[in-house]
């Protein structure tokens, strides 16, 4: 509502429609979402921003291809943001491309190189392929960073393929099987 009534008075402000986007997004109204990120990016086309919210609201509703697009402009604006490699890769993944997820994530990490988010991501496209060393190793560092990974790797449907692989237990279950 407040976005509405400052879009009213200032119909072309290109951060109003990303924010209200963003709003529709976490509601869950990704069309609405995607209008707005549109109507930002008709004010501010080369608004990396915009690309990276619209390519997330894309990747809700599963339209994995859209995001990817949506990601490779934010990245053809500003090649070193982090977050749009992050979700590139995520969305890969999703696709069953985890090839081309593992080289999103490794840019990123190759942005920050102690990014929790990116390096768990990686070992989860890491352990979909089967690759356990290189899996473990991936969380171990994300666990590192941020110890709720920890947590989130014991019911996360990514781990199935490794799940009963003795260093992946050391490192989540705190023991061996």
């Amino acid at each position: 509502e407040c976005y509405e009534k400052a879009l009213a008075i200032k119909p072309d402000k290109d951060e109003a429609w990303n924010n209200m986007g963003v709003a529709y997004r976490h509601r869950g109204e990704h069309d609405r979402a995607i209008e707005c990120y549109e109507k930002a990016l008709a004010i501010k086309p080369d608004k990396d921003e915009s690309w990276n919210n619209m390519g997330n609201a894309y990747s809700a509703k599963g339209e994995h291809d859209r995001a990817i697009e949506c990601y490779e402009k934010a990245l053809a604006i500003k090649p070193e943001r982090l977050e749009s490699w992050n979700n590139m890769g995520n969305a890969y993944k999703h696709k069953g491309e985890h090839d081309r997820a593992i080289e999103c994530y490794e840019k990123a990490l190759a942005i920050k190189p102690d990014s929790p988010e990116a390096s768990y991501n990686l070992a989860c496209a890491f352990s979909l392929k089967g690759q356990v060393p290189e899996a473990v190793e991936h969380l171990t560092r994300a666990v590192a960073l941020n110890e709720s990974y920890k947590e989130n790797a014991r019911s996360h449907s990514d781990f199935d393929p490794i799940r009963n692989d003795p260093e992946f237990c050391k490192l989540v279950y705190d023991y061996s099987q």
